[in-house]
């Protein structure tokens, strides 16, 4: 009887363990600090001379092998050679929009923008 319990305490643990693991907070969710990346000089140069409209934006949306653009914090990326953007949705995120409220809601840390390639900046 006591080895059927002790197995018993032990997955219970062992569950209980996991879903603390699976449903853990993320703490990249919800801050704003991750909107705060450098750039390089060669990026600085396309934010201050590239500029994109909104109706430009829309049209880059990974559909026929199109562009395929995000817009966070007024910066467009260009997110065509990222595998999870191939199908034209990402986490139900879909290109061709400014997605800053999207980014900051997510888990993804400030390295995600700093390695996607900047394409310009956003008009307002």
């Amino acid at each position: 009887m006591r080895p059927v319990i002790i197995v018993g305490v032990i997955v219970l643990v062992a569950a209980m363990a996991t879903a603390f693991w699976l449903f853990r907070p993320n703490s990249n969710a919800g801050d704003t600090s991750k909107l705060n990346r450098s750039f390089t000089p060669a990026e600085q140069q396309l934010l201050d001379t590239v500029h994109i409209t909104a109706g430009e934006l829309a049209t880059a949306t990974c559909e026929a092998e199109q562009r395929c653009w995000i817009a966070v914090n007024k910066v467009v990326y260009d997110v065509s050679g990222v595998p999870s953007w191939a199908k034209g949705t990402h986490h139900g995120v879909k290109p061709g929009h400014d997605v800053t409220d999207s980014f900051v809601k997510s888990g993804h840390p400030l390295s995600t923008l700093q390695k996607l390639p900047v394409v310009g900046s956003l008009e307002a």
